[in-house]
């Protein structure tokens, strides 16, 4: 199988294209920047592309899925200059990218576009699905933009799949790692009141998702969480409780605020999403509970040299 990744050298790209490699596919990375990456990791190419001003080579050709992961990280002070620079790496690159897609003498079969649950409103307290509306306010009309620009692809006769992801759990990045370090000196805190409820994905069941939409051609919105969310309160005292440290601690909401910005009201805001569509499929997730994930997680951080081992 031929697979095109953009955003290669991200959390989930990285890994998504490590498995499909390891699975024996011809595997070509979509990058803003090739020279991150190395002859000897096992893709079949490296393609430079800026939506500024690259075109998408002949060899793009035939391709069986292209998965749309580009995009500044989010976790960063919202200043207006990173707004900017977010939205224009997610919308901008997704409507260039379907515009060089469609203009292909064989277009690919299926496109799955990343998208992330803050999509959805969190000032009502029901369990969302793939038809509950979308909120208001940046990250959802950003998530909205950037879904209608992928959906696009349609029209020339792609399969598109909107990817609306939840918080990885990885110890290659995310938030997992960022939370790792306050708990080693037995810091660890909850958000606020720590009742806010995070939708959560461990990143092989990330990928697992990816080929399983693939392989049975599910289109449109798909939320892509594990079935059982959790307060924040209760992510960190799972940490704490794998790590073996204290969980005492409260951060008030105007401390993050003050810190953050506009950024911490998805730290204190609750998303607790259903993965309807995937489970209505027949998906059986691989980490269906936090403390399996995280378990896993830690275990991996154990048997390397990151900062963040113990």
């Amino acid at each position: 199988m031929k697979v095109l990744i953009s955003g290669a050298s991200g959390l989930i790209g990285s890994y998504v294209s490590k498995r499909y490699i390891e699975e024996g596919h011809h595997v070509i990375a979509l990058t803003r920047r090739p020279e991150k990456f190395r002859h000897d990791n096992g893709y079949t190419d490296v393609v430079k592309f800026d939506y500024k001003s690259d075109k998408l080579p002949s060899s793009i050709n035939n391709t069986d899925l292209v998965i749309n992961l580009m995009g500044k990280n989010l976790v960063t002070r919202w200043t207006r200059s990173n707004k900017n620079a977010i939205y224009n790496s997610r919308v901008k690159t997704t409507k260039y990218l379907v515009e060089e897609l469609s203009r292909l003498s064989s277009p690919p079969k299926m496109l799955e576009s990343a998208s992330a649950i803050g999509f959805y409103n969190d000032t009502e307290p029901t369990i969302k699905n793939e038809n509950s509306s979308n909120g208001f306010g940046y990250l959802p009309k950003l998530c909205l933009d950037w879904e209608n620009e992928a959906l696009k692809a349609e029209s020339f006769g792609i399969n598109t799949s909107i990817l609306r992801i939840g918080i990885v759990i990885s110890k290659r990045g995310g938030a997992l790692p960022r939370m790792l370090l306050p708990f080693k000196f037995g810091l660890g805190s909850k958000f606020g009141h720590g009742k806010q409820i995070w939708s959560w994905i461990h990143i092989e069941d990330v990928f697992r998702a990816i080929e399983y939409i693939r392989s049975n051609t599910i289109t449109g919105p798909i939320n892509i969480v594990s079935p059982k969310s959790v307060t924040q309160e209760n992510f960190g005292r799972e940490l704490a409780k794998v790590l073996n440290r204290p969980y005492l601690f409260s951060i008030p909401g105007s401390l993050l605020k003050i810190g953050l910005g506009e950024m911490s009201i998805e730290l204190l805001s609750s998303k607790d999403v259903s993965p309807a569509i995937l489970s209505g499929n027949g998906f059986e997730f691989q980490y269906s509970t936090i403390k399996e994930a995280l378990i896993s997680e830690i275990e991996k951080s154990k048997n390397t040299n990151d900062v963040s081992s113990f």
